[in-house]
């Protein structure tokens, strides 16, 4: 099973879900949430590339 949302499609299987992007310019953006991390927090992310373009990310912080 399958949907597209924003041309980002995402695909569930036993996994649950994952997110598959295009590789050009797609990227996911959480919502500000109050959340206290005072005591840490874990990100994780199974990645799966090509290759890597100058500068590229995997994971980083919104620049203001």
């Amino acid at each position: 099973m399958s949907q597209t949302e924003n041309t980002t499609s995402v695909k569930k299987d036993a996994i649950e879900s994952v997110l598959a992007f295009d590789g050009i310019d797609y990227y996911v953006q959480l919502p500000a949430a109050n959340t206290d991390y005072s005591q840490g927090f874990t990100v994780e992310a199974w990645v799966q590339h090509k290759s890597f373009r100058s500068r590229s990310r995997i994971i980083a912080p919104i620049q203001k």
